[in-house]
């Protein structure tokens, strides 16, 4: 019986093998199709994801086509989705897009950028990404590097969702040599109380995202108590740090375009979704406030002053 030419071909790729002649790897055949991408507004952060993915993407699988969607009419996003024929996978970027995405993309593969927590995507095999809320691992090893001084730390909050990141930076703070003070509050009504209770027992307030906590109408009462006491506070974002909370941790926003693309790349060539659990940002920036930092005696290492993406002076 003659040998098919398969067969004659496994055969001598065997044969040079076991002479230790290298054998060329067969290369995947190449991406093509069509990615959608839904944006959620044209602020400069969406910009720079939308960039980074782009970037990335192109880098990974030049064939794919990216089609970007800056409506966010359910109707024409169905479309979209849908004609002329499915797309491989869309990015959401923020969360009414993300909304959008998983009501109107079927089984079509779906990777969220800048969402603020996991928990927006939950509960959707066909739904993976990156989501913007640093872990709490990651905010207290960043305090210790900004704020070796301060040991002991204050914490409240009120809503459920972050009764979880409690129970974690209490977690984190032991493994730290950190003490973790945290007040429950059932509304912004209690948060004078709630800092006078914590002005002799912290050094510092670390900020959680919490609206009830941190808002427009709290930035005030905050920041009086910090300067009078003493107490630095961590805000939860780089406009607090403005205002004069000492630092915040940020997001490379180009960064988190370019994870989501890897994430795209993994579920393209094979992975599902569900197998994918979203990820924290893999990179962080902060801003420092050093009129905040002089005026409360804080020497921040000179090193750190000069990687922040910003200093308030």
């Amino acid at each position: 019986m003659r040998a098919g030419s398969g067969s004659v071909l496994r055969i001598a790729g065997l044969a040079l093998l076991m002479l230790g002649i290298p054998v060329a790897a067969q290369q995947p055949a190449p991406l093509t199709g069509r990615v959608v991408v839904l944006l959620s507004g044209d602020a400069d952060p969406y910009q720079a994801a939308l960039a980074g993915f782009r970037d990335a993407l192109t880098l990974q699988a030049p064939n794919l086509t990216v089609e970007v969607v800056r409506s966010l009419d359910a109707g024409a996003i169905r479309r979209t989705l849908s004609l002329p024929s499915a797309p491989a996978l869309v990015l959401s970027l923020g969360t009414p897009a993300t909304r959008e995405a998983v009501a109107g993309a079927g089984q079509t593969p779906v990777v969220a950028g800048m969402i603020l927590h996991p928990r927006e995507i939950s509960g959707h095999a066909n739904v993976t990404g990156v989501y913007l809320e640093h872990s709490v691992d990651t905010e207290v090893r960043w305090l210790t590097q900004l704020l070796p001084g301060q040991r002991r730390v204050g914490i409240i909050y009120h809503s459920e969702e972050n009764v979880a990141r409690v129970e974690e930076a209490r977690r984190a703070g032991a493994r730290a040599n950190l003490t973790i003070h945290a007040i429950r509050i059932e509304s912004a009504a209690q948060l004078p109380a709630a800092l006078e209770s914590l002005a002799n027992r912290t050094d510092v307030i670390l900020g959680l995202p919490d609206p009830t906590v941190f808002n427009t109408e709290t930035v005030r009462p905050l920041l009086i108590f910090s300067f009078r006491n003493r107490i630095p506070i961590v805000g939860p974002s780089g406009g607090w740090v403005r205002a004069g909370a000492i630092y915040a941790l940020d997001r490379d926003y180009r960064d988190v375009g370019a994870q989501s693309a890897d994430l795209a790349m993994r579920i393209l060539r094979g992975q599902s979704p569900g197998s994918l659990p979203a990820q924290p940002p893999r990179k962080v920036e902060y801003s420092i406030n050093g009129r905040t930092a002089g005026e409360l005696k804080i020497e921040i290492p000179r090193a750190l002053l000069q990687a922040a993406q910003e200093v308030v002076r």
